[in-house]
């Protein structure tokens, strides 16, 4: 995980392609459609979700972020760090835990990487340290650490675990630089290299050779700089560095024979291509989308790699919506059932269905509008998808749309024609 937050600060790709897989995920956010069945109430939830949402001090402990902040940071907290925790807070707002404040106390038999099991593998508990602590110390002592009841008395959650699980028995996330850090390290450590071999080239020689009794100006200006380096056997050598304008002076009778290398080589750019393809496809963002780099492929290549990198994308939006979304929307009504009685006779008659919700998932725009827009059209008109469900494919919400499309029709009726 250190590693992994290394290579998110200082690495020149790794950032880049992870900000793009999480900028095509989340998008401008996850739009709430409450589906209880009671219009009214359905509009009274969401406004009351958009008046907590967007507000960072009703939304986040510390009055810095909203939900949508949330929902980015945790997407990438995930790809980086393997998980992350959310507390929702009995006063209303959520509390985000980094992976790393999550800790087995020294010794302690029952807790694995800072989760308490019991014998079917249920988290009972997360073991929290009061602050951050240093990463690779161990917690010697239980006062230094605070468990926090996975559920509450009822069983509903109030530790929501944000990982995304390869193995059913897999307590933590993992880094999804965990295969490819040594690439990583490799292709920066090659890219350095590189300029340095190119700083190398840059400096141009004037290469002397002088004739056996050569009695001239052996001035040394120009020449690039000296030191003097220790051995290990404690005696100490001359080492010269080279400069641009420097001078190479040969011994007499030597012949010296310079050389104009070809940096970077060819081989460097299909082996930088290379490492940047596996980067990427570890990370489920594409070159031609993470870079903004088109001209090693084609339109149809580009969309090829589009389409299949948005179904990564569609996937990472389902399990966050699973993890994340739908059980933050459940502890806020439920907040608002124990804060009005109104709400509370609602609840009463209605029962879990006043739970009932869909979080419609952020789509891309068309690759090719013209063929794009008729294919969904054709769709519509063939009845082989509903309005409703291809509006939340496209990331509307169906009955807000339609308000508007009337709204526009009217005014555009009330609008007199020119002459």
């Amino acid at each position: 995980m250190e590693q992994a937050r290394d290579a998110e600060r200082n690495d020149s790709l790794i950032g880049r392609v992870v900000d793009s897989a999480v900028t095509n995920t989340i998008q401008s956010g996850f739009k709430l459609d409450p589906q209880t069945g009671d219009e009214a109430l359905d509009l009274e939830l969401w406004e009351r979700w958009d008046a907590w949402a967007n507000d960072p001090d009703q939304c986040d402990i510390a009055g810095e972020f909203c939900f949508h902040d949330f929902e980015c940071m945790n997407l990438r907290r995930v790809m980086f760090d393997g998980d992350v925790v959310i507390l929702p807070l009995q006063s209303g707002e959520l509390q985000m835990i980094e992976s790393h404040r999550i800790r087995t106390p020294h010794k302690a038999k029952d807790i694995i990487h800072g989760v308490k099991l019991d014998s079917f593998r249920r988290r009972t508990e997360y073991w929290i340290t009061k602050d951050d602590i240093d990463p690779l110390g161990n917690v010697t002592a239980k006062s230094e650490i605070y468990p926090h009841a996975t559920r509450d008395l009822n069983g509903n959650r109030q530790v929501l675990h944000i990982y995304d699980p390869k193995r059913t028995t897999q307590t933590r996330g993992v880094t999804a630089l965990a295969p490819i850090i040594d690439a990583c390290a490799m292709r920066d450590d090659i890219e350095f290299a590189t300029m340095v071999k190119q700083q190398v080239a840059s400096c141009f020689a004037i290469i002397r050779t002088r004739a056996m009794g050569f009695d001239g100006n052996n001035d040394p200006s120009g020449m690039g700089y000296q030191y003097s380096q220790t051995q290990g056997g404690g005696y100490s050598r001359q080492v010269g560095g080279i400069a641009p304008g420097m001078e190479v002076l040969g011994e007499p009778g030597e012949t010296i024979n310079g050389f104009s290398p070809n940096v970077p080589n060819p081989e460097y750019f299909e082996q930088i291509k290379g490492l940047v393809r596996l980067i990427a496809a570890n990370l489920g963002c594409p070159p031609e989308v993470s870079l903004f780099d088109t001209t090693q492929t084609t339109f149809h290549g580009y969309r090829g790699a589009v389409d299949e990198a948005r179904r990564g994308f569609r996937r990472n939006q389902e399990w966050l919506k699973r993890r994340f979304h739908c059980p933050v929307y459940k502890w806020k009504v439920r907040q608002w059932i124990a804060d009005d009685s109104d709400l509370r006779n609602k609840a009463a008659t209605l029962g879990d269905r006043i739970f009932n919700h869909k979080f419609n998932s952020p789509n891309w725009a068309y690759i090719d509008p013209t063929k794009d827009a008729n294919g969904d059209a054709t769709q519509l008109e063939k009845g082989l998808i509903s309005p409703r469900r291809w509006a939340n494919g496209r990331g509307y919400d169906i009955d807000e749309l339609n308000d508007e499309i009337v709204a526009q029709r009217k005014l555009n009726q009330s609008i007199p024609a020119r002459e």
